[in-house]
């Protein structure tokens, strides 16, 4: 299990991450979540990190000529996927199914 990678366009946050990164800032807990395309941006993930470190900070140019990218690059104490089931009928919430690791005592995290 390796650093966690998370690319993005180079935007305000930009600065802030490299400056946390340089100064080797502890951050408790950092929230990634995911919605589905369309009007009602249903969440189907959230990907929850806890005791985290900005292990990098890197630029990867520009997208076929769009804006500057960047990848970050978080290095974690313990990892939680949420995974929001969505029912066919009518899109609603169907339960989440939850898993995720502890590295620093090496055993399941929920």
């Amino acid at each position: 299990m390796g650093d966690f990678q998370i690319s993005k366009y180079v935007d305000q946050a930009t600065p802030k991450l490299f400056e946390l990164c340089c100064r080797g800032s502890h951050i408790k807990t950092v929230t990634v979540r995911i919605h589905r395309a369309g009007a009602e941006k249903f969440k189907y993930m959230d990907i929850v990190l806890e005791e985290v470190l900005i292990a990098t900070v890197s630029g990867q140019g520009a997208e076929q000529g769009g804006f500057p990218v960047e990848v970050i690059a978080l290095n974690y104490g313990r990892i939680k996927f949420e995974y929001s089931r969505q029912r066919r009928a009518d899109g609603g919430n169907a339960g989440i199914v939850s898993g995720g690791w502890d590295r620093i005592a090496n055993k399941p995290f929920a």
